[in-house]
């Protein structure tokens, strides 16, 4: 399922739904700021704090290799990081699982 929203508009909207998914995908302007952070690291937050992510799920986060994420962010637990270029895929997995 494909959302034209901004994402941080969009996780509160989801999260009233009671909505969860088994895969979230993460690509937002490596530049982009909100309240001078990294958008990336906003989201996860808000994705984590939301409980979006099913208990199985992944969260895939597309970044710069100069950001660096952490490794636990709530209940969430960077599982991997795969580089490629100037670019990092990041996966996240429910420390539950």
């Amino acid at each position: 399922e494909l959302f034209g929203l901004k994402a941080q508009s969009l996780i509160p909207q989801l999260q009233r739904q009671s909505r969860s998914f088994h895969t979230i995908y993460l690509d937002p302007p490596y530049d982009a700021e909100h309240t001078g952070r990294p958008l990336s690291l906003l989201l996860i937050e808000l994705i984590d704090g939301a409980g979006l992510l099913e208990e199985d799920g992944l969260l895939a986060v597309q970044h710069f290799k100069g950001l660096e994420l952490p490794c636990l962010q709530g209940d969430l637990t960077l599982a991997r990081q795969r580089p490629y270029g100037d670019t990092v895929l990041s996966q996240y997995k429910p420390s539950s699982s």
